[in-house]
């Protein structure tokens, strides 16, 4: 259980992860251009794009996941130290 917690915790890192895999794979292709099968380029631009889109998608909810942890945290922490304050 502690192990599923703990990938839970970092998938949002995986999952930008694999999206940059995936790009990268994809421009390869398409830098390669169609070699001998007509059409490859045409779907290695267009699963390109749509990496770039999910890989911005995941990196942005990645990045707001961590802020909000951060914004939860520092709420937990002033919320302890008002409680402390308190006679």
């Amino acid at each position: 259980i502690h192990r599923l917690l703990s990938l839970r915790r970092h998938r949002g890192r995986y999952s930008v992860i694999a999206a940059t895999v995936g790009l990268l794979i994809c421009g390869w292709a398409l830098l390669r251009g169609d070699a001998g099968v007509p059409g490859l380029g045409l779907v290695s631009t267009s699963y390109t794009v749509m990496l770039l889109l999910a890989w911005l998608a995941v990196s942005l909810a990645a990045s707001d996941r961590a802020v909000h942890d951060a914004l939860a945290r520092r709420d937990g922490d002033e919320r302890d130290g008002d409680e402390r304050a308190a006679p």
